[in-house]
């Protein structure tokens, strides 16, 4: 049931929910708060995106969601979501969260997806209990630590981009993370990968990075993305024998035999951005890069 977009102030002020409805979508209602769904106990996606909604509440006979959707409200508090246990998506991104320590109480054994993009966590913490969880995305907050992911290990993607953090570490336990994002933070180092046995995406631009020597053997990464950073050579990636996309525009390489790296140890590359750094200023950039590297399918934005 589909009623996004229209300013009715309240839910069912002047309308009726069936009580056989399965999904409701009530984005930008300009809605204050959570009321009048204790009949829809057959609900399984509640999507109440873009409204002022200032507390979870309302909710609690809707034991079969399994999405829950309150992103650019006004909440401040993770609460009263204990009993959802077919709950598998939330997301709570663009609010006023600080704290998501609560989230340990909440009992969301089958949640596999959270968002809390743009709030202002402090710190990774509740995560104890969702032992299912697949996904978690903290991008945007004021996070200075990667920490408490000890009970994570189902976790595949890992999005902390925009934060403080100027370590990579305790990431011991995540042997299944297939992606993890660690873009614009504080990081100089790369380091504490050895784990990640099955990662296949790692995004670190727009950190403060001046050499990749601490990847390790990842047999399984794809995507490599080390924009914006202040890196001069390759040599870090002799190991790194499935690469198919490599970002590292805007850095320092000036040298056109570093490309030689790349063609003795990654010969599945099939993409990179180079643009940004001072050998693609060469006039005969494009003809150069080609010639160490003929298996290129795109060379900057353009394919080849």
């Amino acid at each position: 049931m589909d009623l996004s977009h229209e300013p009715n102030g309240a839910i069912a002020s002047n309308y009726i929910i069936p009580v056989t409805v399965k999904e409701l979508d009530l984005t930008n209602n300009r809605l204050t708060k959570i009321e009048n769904l204790d009949h829809c106990t057959q609900l399984e996606r509640l999507i109440l995106r873009q409204n002022k909604i200032d507390r979870l509440q309302g909710i609690s006979s809707l034991e079969n969601l399994v999405e829950l959707d309150l992103y650019d409200n006004k909440l401040k508090h993770i609460e009263n979501l204990s009993g959802f246990t077919k709950l598998k998506r939330l997301d709570l991104s663009f609010n006023h969260i600080s704290d998501i320590s609560s989230l340990k109480q909440q009992c969301l054994d089958s949640l596999k997806e959270l968002y809390l993009i743009h709030n202002h966590i402090k710190q990774i913490a509740g995560l104890e209990n969702l032992k299912s969880l697949e996904l978690l995305e903290l991008g945007d907050n004021k996070i200075r630590k990667i920490e408490n992911l000890n009970s994570s290990s189902c976790l595949q993607s890992l999005w902390l981009g925009r934060n403080k953090i100027s370590k990579v570490e305790n990431l011991s336990n995540l042997s299944s993370l297939r992606c993890l994002s660690l873009q614009s933070n504080r990081i100089e180092r790369i380091e504490n990968l050895d784990a990640l046995v099955m990662l296949e995406e790692l995004y670190l631009s727009f950190n403060k990075l001046e050499s990749v020597s601490g990847l390790p053997s990842l047999s399984h990464l794809r995507v490599l993305d080390l924009g914006n950073n202040r890196i001069r050579n390759f040599e870090g990636l002799v190991f790194l024998h499935e690469l198919r996309e490599l970002w590292i525009n805007d850095n320092n390489i000036d040298d056109f035999s570093q490309l030689d790296i790349l063609h003795e140890k990654t010969p599945k590359l099939e993409t990179i951005y180079l643009e940004g750094n001072p050998l693609s200023q060469d006039s005969e950039y494009r003809t150069k890069v080609m010639e160490i590297l003929p298996h290129l399918k795109q060379l900057d934005a353009t394919p080849v």
